[in-house]
């Protein structure tokens, strides 16, 4: 009697409760509504905020204005800080693969051309502009989850349901052992309710120090963003 009550309970839940809602407490299974979701996506828009480890300083940025478009185009400007102002515009062949840079600050008045992978760029960050979009974050997750099943010392659990700039999302840990090619020891991922997307993330080393924290807020998604939105020559811009 018990079994008949308890498929037609799990029959009920199935009828009542969204499809990603049953899945959304199993990261794995998570992750891949949200790559069925990227998938859907042509651009987006979102607020940016980063707090990264670099050469044992923490750079960090608050409220950067962020454009993707699928699959080679961004548009970065910064709305606060000694770097108000300061633009970027990455286009691929567009602009033979170089970064378009208007400074912010006191150097408002120069526009540069500058390698995305070169000491100049990376000299703030971790990361080049071509590994900001959400599409390389969600392969990164997706390649360490696999690799994660076959390691011992791995680790992947839900770990609480809240609000985060006042967006309802799930937080999920990962856990990784050491020297077995993983990018970071642990990895907290928060992911929102609605866009069914991840919003924040945070990753540890291997003596649990901060390496990196994204957070993505507003975020605004197929918003037919055009070719314009990454020229140097948009009125709106300042280049």
């Amino acid at each position: 009697m018990k079994k008949i009550f308890d498929i037609i309970l799990f029959v009920f839940l199935l009828t009542c409760i969204p499809y990603s809602e049953i899945l959304a407490y199993d990261l794995d299974s998570a992750m891949k509504i949200v790559e069925a979701k990227y998938a859907t996506m042509n651009d987006y828009t979102c607020t940016m905020a980063k707090k990264e480890l670099v050469d044992e300083e923490y750079i960090s940025w608050q409220k950067v204005i962020y454009k993707y478009k699928k699959y080679d185009n961004y548009y970065m400007k910064w709305t606060e800080g000694s770097q108000e102002g300061m633009e970027v515009i990455y286009a691929g062949k567009k602009y033979d693969y170089q970064m378009k840079v208007h400074l912010g600050g006191y150097l408002n008045l120069l526009n540069l051309s500058i390698d995305p992978n070169g000491s100049t760029a990376m000299k703030k960050s971790r990361h080049p502009i071509t590994e900001s979009h959400l599409g390389f974050t969600i392969q990164l997750m997706k390649n360490s989850l696999l690799n994660a099943k076959n390691e011992k010392g791995s680790k992947i659990e839900f770990i609480k349901a809240q609000t985060l700039n006042n967006r309802n999302v799930k937080l999920y840990k990962a856990e990784f052992p050491p020297n077995k090619g993983f990018y970071g020891h642990i990895i907290y991922i928060y992911l929102d309710d609605l866009l069914n997307l991840p919003v924040k993330f945070d990753v540890y080393d291997w003596n649990d120090k901060l390496l990196e924290s994204y957070t993505f807020s507003d975020m605004k998604i197929n918003v037919g963003l055009k070719d314009i939105d990454f020229d140097t020559e948009n009125k709106a811009y300042n280049f």
